[in-house]
């Protein structure tokens, strides 16, 4: 018989690291699609009470005192020296919101990057104003200041964590996991965390005659609710 065109096998190719994948799929597609690499720093950010990105044109101009708190990931940082020969850098950031752009200017900027904080992918916290940028009449940032690294520290829940968006969950996914959890009684703890709109999430410990026996098949039946970091 003849050959065929293709071949009637596929080679067995190994899946990418979750941080890999992730900054494929920024590059490629513009926007993440299966998770953030902000996951694992979330229950920190949440904690922390950080101003979402996406909340900066809402946010007082008129008080040139004001600072906020902000957190996010360093996905760009522009070294730059002034006329005067001052150096500085605009830092490019990103959050479960979106992205913005901050200076990071004098003091600041030389102990962040004596500290070896100013790197792509670092997540750093920091204050910063806003004002209104007269050219193009929207919100912005002002120079940064406070600037820290972000560190995982927060500690991990006991027990199995379901995560829930108001954009793409509802109360069908919620009668659904009730239904799971009641197949499976036993003494494992089950967190629900419900993600907003604007990124911000609440966690909330599920009553006790929702507790389970954890188990491959209990997490398999749950899969679609677990945020795998």
């Amino acid at each position: 018989p003849p050959k065929p065109l293709v071949e009637d096998h596929v080679d067995q190719i190994d899946e990418w690291p979750k941080e890999d994948r992730l900054v494929h799929e920024k590059e490629l597609l513009g926007f993440y699609v299966t998770g953030h690499p902000l996951d694992k720093f979330r229950g920190v950010i949440d904690a922390e009470g950080y101003t979402p990105f996406a909340m900066l044109s809402e946010l007082d101009a008129s008080d040139k005192r004001q600072k906020y708190k902000f957190g996010g990931m360093i996905s760009l940082v522009e070294h730059k020296t002034s006329k005067a020969g001052k150096q500085f850098g605009v830092l490019h950031l990103e959050d479960f919101t979106g992205d913005v752009e901050v200076v990071c200017w004098g003091d600041t900027y030389e102990s962040a990057k004596e500290a070896g904080i100013l790197n792509q992918g670092t997540v750093i916290r920091f204050k910063a104003g806003v004002q209104m940028d007269d050219r193009t009449e929207e919100i912005r940032m002002g120079f940064c200041s406070e600037v820290n690294e972000v560190k995982t520290t927060a500690k991990k829940i006991k027990g199995i964590e379901l995560t829930l968006n108001v954009l793409r969950h509802n109360s069908a996914d919620l009668a659904k996991i009730k239904e799971v959890l009641a197949r499976h009684p036993g003494q494992t703890d089950v967190y629900l965390r419900m993600t907003g709109s604007k990124g911000r999430a609440a966690i909330l410990q599920a009553g006790e005659k929702y507790r389970v026996r954890n188990s491959s098949k209990l997490r398999g039946e749950l899969a679609r609710w677990i945020d795998i970091s």
